[in-house]
């Protein structure tokens, strides 16, 4: 207990930090413009093209198709949670976060580009390069978002949180329509080849679009006079006085436990939307490429409009009325069986699935001490990434058991519900003054 104690001396004393206020309004742009270039991989690889091309292409014939795709993303998640943790409490401890961001990010946008050279019954190899790409997308959000509370102050981090989100979405939908003239044939043999080249499109998006922040963002906000041995020490002891301090505050580990939940069903939605669609819907390849258009314009508009509303009636208030209404989407989708009716419904999910990620996100932030950034946030990917193994794994075991998606999307509901419930626990008052005396 003692050595705990001036651990947390030390961390709190030695380390100074001198944030600048004078924020760029381009160094906010830069950043959110980064959500602008990295939101074409979910779009494009993990939820429209490339999903359905591991289903129905790569896996053809398997009958544990489902559980192989939500398998590769759990995996993911496993290997992103083993290699952000201790780089976090590196990159905050040394001012490497920009350094991280850049390298997870190449790695993405290399290992997305060779998904282009996958082919029929390349099963391993597909899972290989799918989990290297979707391990260096995770980790280079964790570093990414470690920039959210230096570029904003408690009455705006909603709201550019929000911006964040909106940009990434409407990039995510430029991407898909660049990519629509080669996904429209389908992944028919006789169009594999064009629809192949949407993988190396997004890869290509992904590099120019976040160049602007590589270039503009600030390597540190903060100024530490550590010495390199006090460095040294403290990589580890800091990241545990951290997880310290959330275990011993309440409020914060509700939060956490509650964003591990209905982050998982979020997650699940994403992996298994498109899927779901042209497994059990009979979606054309058109007719999904559409659904996913209207899904990107209406997660956008959610992402920009609750930025606001989050800021105005609080980040918790926020979160909870989207939950509820999650949980009426799912129960809907699993009682329709049209396709314009599930138009709907997708509309409907897309403005919760921006202002869900936004608030969330922005709602974190209040419980992250100065010169923690990168670990705050790894540990809030911590929690995203456990809860992206669970959600796939059972919709893909419930799927693939009872050859029917329909009974697996209602499995979503165990994570939301619960979360709601959490997040009504958490008391207002105690927060705001948790703030205070950060």
């Amino acid at each position: 207990m003692k050595n705990d104690l001036q651990v947390s001396k030390l961390i709190h004393t030695n380390i100074l930090m001198t944030k600048n206020t004078a924020i760029e309004k381009k160094e906010i742009f830069s950043w959110a413009l980064y959500d602008f270039a990295n939101s074409a991989y979910p779009t494009i690889i993990t939820t429209v093209a490339f999903s359905v091309f591991f289903k129905e292409v790569i896996t053809k014939g398997v009958v544990y198709g489902d559980l192989l795709w939500g398998t590769s993303i759990s995996l993911s998640m496993v290997l992103s949670i083993i290699i952000a943790i201790p780089l976090s409490a590196i990159a905050d401890i040394y001012d490497k976060r920009k350094m991280f961001l850049f390298l997870f990010s190449l790695i993405c946008i290399v290992f997305t580009a060779l998904l282009s050279l996958l082919e029929e019954g390349m099963i391993l190899t597909a899972i290989f390069i799918f989990v290297i790409s979707s391990v260096g997308f995770e980790c280079s959000i964790v570093f990414y978002n470690s920039y959210l509370p230096n570029l904003s102050t408690k009455e705006n981090i909603g709201k550019i949180s929000g911006w964040g989100w909106g940009l990434g979405y409407f990039g995510g939908l430029l991407c898909l329509i660049l990519c629509y003239p080669f996904l429209k044939g389908g992944y028919e043999l006789a169009n594999q080849i064009e629809y192949k080249k949407s993988f190396l499109i997004t890869s290509i998006f992904f590099a120019i679009f976040s160049l602007p922040m590589l270039f503009t963002l600030r390597k540190s906000y903060q100024k530490n006079i550590l010495t390199k041995n006090s460095k040294s020490q403290l990589i580890f002891k800091e990241l545990y006085q951290l997880m310290q301090q959330y275990k011993n505050n309440i409020n914060a580990l509700k939060f956490l436990v509650a964003f591990f939940l209905f982050n998982d069903g979020i997650i699940t939605i994403i992996a298994f939307c498109s899927i779901y669609a042209v497994s059990t819907l009979a979606f054309t390849m058109q007719e999904n490429l559409l659904l996913f258009i209207c899904i990107q314009i209406s997660a956008g508009l959610g992402s920009f409009a609750f930025g606001y509303i989050s800021d105005s009636i609080g980040h918790r208030k926020t979160l909870i009325s989207t939950l509820i209404i999650w949980c009426l989407i799912i129960i809907a989708a699993f009682l329709n069986t049209s396709k314009n009716e599930f138009f709907i419904i997708g509309i409907g999910a897309g403005v919760l699935l921006g202002s869900t990620q936004s608030s969330s996100r922005a709602m974190m932030a209040s419980y992250i001490p100065e010169m923690h950034e990168a670990k705050g946030y790894a540990i809030y990917g911590i929690c995203g990434k456990f809860s992206s193994i669970l959600g796939p794994i059972t919709f893909g075991v419930i799927s693939s058991m009872l050859s029917n998606q329909r009974m697996a999307i209602l499995s979503i509901l165990i994570f939301f519900i619960p979360s709601i419930y959490l997040l009504c626990r958490i008391k207002d008052k105690e927060e705001k003054k948790e703030k205070s005396n950060e």
